[in-house]
């Protein structure tokens, strides 16, 4: 689902976008805003994929709030005024819709919000580790290592032990960067800081054996990944 919130100053605009938005299953509307001053103050402090928003507001203009978030939320914006276009796309807004427009028109910003997204947003994946579950990004692994019925999971800040298998945790991670390359070894291709030729690679000043029957496999994968 993608979290989204509205600040729109004009009621009936504000009531048109929301409609819109409650029709689209793929959206979680979490919060509208008829206050600018809100609507940023509510961003700064929770998780919202995208914001619908208007350019000219009485407390502040959308386009101050877009700054001021650091560009860490994804932004349509939604006016009658065709001239902040050019100055929406400079500032990597995801689309511009100008009023009035149709749901038909909605859905296609749907579309980009979802692209838009899915690049910004890390992929994670859930550990169990005891009675615990650990979030973990993806990309902040650098190596598993088996060690006996357990496999510790080395990130940037934060180690974890689960009684995952391998194979669990590679049908987890799907398509990624991360790989096997000995049965006791999965390491992050984008981790690697140096590859030898007698089949060992380091990460983080630690080497890694490259086993016989992973080697074919290593060798296509970090072809086009390191």
């Amino acid at each position: 689902m993608i979290k989204c919130i509205i600040i729109e100053d004009e009621p009936l605009a504000l009531e048109r976008i929301e409609q819109f938005a409650l029709k689209c299953p793929e959206l979680e509307l979490l919060a509208c805003f008829i206050n600018a001053d809100k609507g940023l103050s509510y961003l700064k402090v929770n998780e919202v994929n995208v914001c619908f928003i208007d350019i000219e507001m009485n407390e502040m203009s959308g386009i101050e709030i877009i700054q001021a978030t650091h560009y860490k939320t994804q932004f349509v914006i939604s006016t009658a005024f065709s001239e902040y276009a050019v100055k929406g796309f400079d500032l990597n807004v995801v689309d511009y819709l100008l009023k009035p427009y149709s749901f038909e028109r909605f859905r296609e910003s749907i579309t980009k919000i979802q692209s838009a997204v899915s690049k910004k947003t890390p992929k994670t994946i859930t550990v169990p580790e005891g009675r615990n579950k650990i979030v973990l990004p993806v990309h902040e692994i650098l190596f598993i290592e088996g060690m006996g019925d357990y496999r510790r999971i080395h990130a940037e800040d934060k180690k974890v032990m689960t009684l995952l298998t391998f194979g669990e945790i590679e049908i987890m991670l799907g398509t990624s960067d991360l790989i096997r390359i000995h049965k006791s070894h999965m390491i992050n291709l984008k981790k690697v800081d140096k590859i030898a030729q007698n089949n060992f690679v380091w990460i983080n000043g630690l080497s890694f054996k490259i086993s016989d029957s992973y080697k074919t496999h290593f060798q296509r994968k970090s072809k086009f990944l390191i």
